[in-house]
């Protein structure tokens, strides 16, 4: 995972790390305040040879030996001998071993020193047991280094500071343990953050998006709480984030289409309320308004959509061609925008009997110009809704007339989208993947999980799609870089651009120095049935399609 991947999980359960790193504090002052304290005493002995002569060999013989006997005392001190010894001083009634376990002998470096620590639940007891086990330590070596009986021994071991009164427990410390209880709580918080989000939070981010599909992300289209109830960029303010969302995908689309891009791009999804015909909507406009002649198909025929989003009939339409009740001259519409409506122009239009402009060969565009100005500008946006609903709609779009169809539809116009149905719903979507020449693939963030992304990138692959790259709909908005939110803010309202009089067709119409694709003033589609009612909204589950 990425840096920005593991910021987000810490930021969302930060509360998880906080509650086990207080019990584990908690944890550990509980148990240093139930655990028994125990103090220590220390006896401090020296071990000595009884040397034979007065030269310096002899002298450094005697020393080694010594060492040699202080690492084989340090050894001997917590035995079973000297344990029983001290028993039977001091009358105690515990048994050998468990005083052995309390014992702790070291052995100073480089010194005929040994230092001898002994544990005990009292503080007076701990040191009248070091002491005790000093003197019979001390007559144990005696006893077993002598010769013979009346000799003196070859070496002896004498307490050379006896044991004081501990100052106070060695065990258990509180700072100590409250640090490490703490430590332990943060790990195991941290480490039960990262499995829950990788055992429960199986929806994909835009970085597992790519590693799924390995195609890129072509755009980003922003959340927009008012999006449920006014779908089409055209109602948002034009310099709005989510309108510069479908800019930036359409740009991606030109650079994904550098060797012969495709006439025809399916867009579908991996499962249902994801926002495909929303995005291919939007899409279709935003590809219109720099001039190109796009044609809307809508391939879902289980759930069309069309009618309510763009204010078309669909009583007759793709269903229609295909069984032979209707001619597609006759069920292609231009969708219409507010000045076509108002001039009773119905556009342009490349639809045969389309009272409108027509964009056909040879056309200047000036009639469009004419007309009034547009959101479209020179473009169009034909629609082929649906029609009525197949008994069995997968037969209709697997059939050789819906591919004659979408060949005359990529001669006719400039691009064709088609809006599929969710492809883990149906065989609809890959079907049509398969006879189209690219195929977008809508992730909503946040929704979308990421067995649904790989079996439906799976469909794709499995009918020899041609995948162009996905869209992450539904981004939000502050996992936007400062960079970018500049960058929507960069564009000054429309309403302040400098105009100036362009003659065109024998009149002055006023246009704006932005860019083509900028137009002077968004256009109100209040003509347009409502898209939702004013009670519906995304953050209640009323989503796009």
């Amino acid at each position: 995972m990425e840096l920005r991947v593991y910021a987000r999980v810490l930021r969302r359960g930060w509360l998880l790390v906080l509650t086990l790193t207080a019990a584990g504090g908690l944890l550990a002052a509980v148990v240093t305040w139930q655990a028994t304290r125990m103090y220590a005493a220390t006896v401090t002995m020296v071990v000595s040879t009884a040397g034979g002569g007065s030269t310096d060999l002899s002298a450094d013989e005697g020393g080694q030996l010594s060492a040699q006997r202080v690492r084989s005392y340090a050894k001997l001190v917590a035995s079973d001998r000297v344990a029983a010894a001290v028993i039977g001083r001091l009358h105690l009634t515990e048994s050998p071993d468990l005083l052995r376990s309390r014992i702790v002998t070291q052995a100073v470096p480089d010194t005929l020193l040994l230092r001898v620590s002994v544990r005990d639940s009292s503080a007076p007891r701990a040191e009248r047991l070091a002491d005790a086990v000093g003197t019979a330590f001390s007559a144990a070596v005696a006893q077993v280094e002598a010769p013979g009986p009346g000799q003196r021994p070859a070496a002896r071991v004498t307490v050379w500071e006896a044991a004081r009164p501990p100052a106070g427990p060695v065990t258990p410390r509180p700072a100590r343990n409250l640090a490490l209880g703490l430590l332990c709580g943060m790990v195991a918080g941290l480490g039960a953050m990262f499995v829950r989000y990788r055992l429960f939070n199986t929806r994909c981010d835009p970085a597992e998006a790519a590693a799924i599909t390995d195609r890129p992300a072509l755009g980003s289209i922003v959340f927009e709480p008012e999006a449920g109830r006014r779908p089409l960029i055209v109602h948002a303010s034009p310099h709005s984030p989510r309108a510069e969302g479908f800019r930036q995908l359409r740009a991606n689309l030109r650079f994904a289409a550098v060797d012969g891009g495709p006439h025809s791009i399916v867009i579908t999804s991996s499962g249902p309320d994801e926002g495909r015909s929303t995005t291919c909507c939007n899409l279709a406009i935003t590809l219109a308004q720099t001039g190109a002649r796009v044609c809307l198909l809508e391939g879902d025929l289980r759930r069309p959509s069309f009618a309510g989003y763009l204010g078309v009939d669909a009583a007759a339409g793709l269903t229609s061609v295909l069984i032979g009740a209707a001619n597609l001259d006759d069920v292609l519409q231009p969708w219409r925008t507010g000045p076509y409506l108002a001039a009773g122009n119905a556009g342009p239009s490349l639809a045969a009997g389309s009272s409108g402009p027509s964009l056909a060969v040879g056309s200047s565009g000036q009639a469009f110009a004419a007309g009034g100005r547009g959101w479209l500008g020179d473009g169009c946006v034909d629609v082929l809704p649906s029609g009525p609903i197949p008994p069995d709609p997968s037969a209709l779009l697997g059939s050789r007339g819906m591919a004659e169809l979408l060949d005359q539809l990529s001669q006719r116009y400039d691009l064709v989208l088609v809006d599929a149905p969710p492809l883990l719903a149906t065989p609809d979507a890959a079907v049509l993947a398969g006879r189209a020449g690219g195929t977008l693939l809508v992730v909503r963030i946040g929704r979308t999980r990421r067995a649904q992304l790989r079996r439906a990138t799976a469909a794709l692959r499995s009918a020899d799609a041609r995948v162009l790259g996905t869209v992450l709909n539904m981004v939000p908005s502050r996992g936007l870089t400062d960079g970018s939110r500049g960058l929507f803010d960069a564009f000054p309202p429309l309403g302040r651009l400098a105009r100036v009089e362009l003659p065109v067709a024998g009149r002055s119409v006023v246009a704006g120095t932005a860019e083509a694709d900028r137009q002077a003033e968004p256009v109100s589609l209040a003509f347009l049935p409502d898209q939702r009612s004013d009670g519906e909204s995304l953050m209640t589950g009323a989503t796009t399609r």
